[in-house]
């Protein structure tokens, strides 16, 4: 069963398009490089594209694995958008009142701070 394209990560549209890339007729490349690519049988890609904004996914060997690298960019993307809500969530943190532990020694303002930064390094550090 084909995965379904996720929308797109840079502008949130839903026209995408598998585009199959033929490099046995790509002129840019010398003749002889051409015909190796061809013998090999590494002549045609395949990527993800969005109608909208042009970006473009990494160019896989067949349209599946295509589906499956532009999805993962969607979900990395993902996880920088909830590191970055953390991020803001610490900013607003900081200017809140919180109740610490009897006979702790560390604040527990600087305790929480501490545990919603390093949540959105570990989201940001997943997929890197």
């Amino acid at each position: 069963m084909t995965e379904q394209l996720k929308p797109c990560p840079f502008c949130g549209s839903e026209y995408l398009f598998i585009d199959e890339i033929d490099y046995r007729f790509n002129e840019d490349i010398p003749e002889y490089l051409r015909n190796a690519i061809s013998f090999a049988g590494d002549a045609i890609y395949f990527a993800a594209v969005c109608y909208d904004c042009n970006a473009r996914g990494c160019e896989e060997n067949n349209k599946n694995q295509a589906i499956s690298s532009w999805n993962i960019v969607i979900r990395e993307s993902q996880n920088e958008v909830k590191a970055q809500g953390i991020r803001e969530a610490v900013k607003k943190a900081d200017n809140e009142t919180y109740i610490g532990v009897v006979g702790s020694d560390f604040p527990p303002q600087k305790q929480y701070r501490a545990e919603l930064l390093a949540l959105a390094d570990n989201l940001r550090l997943k997929h890197e």
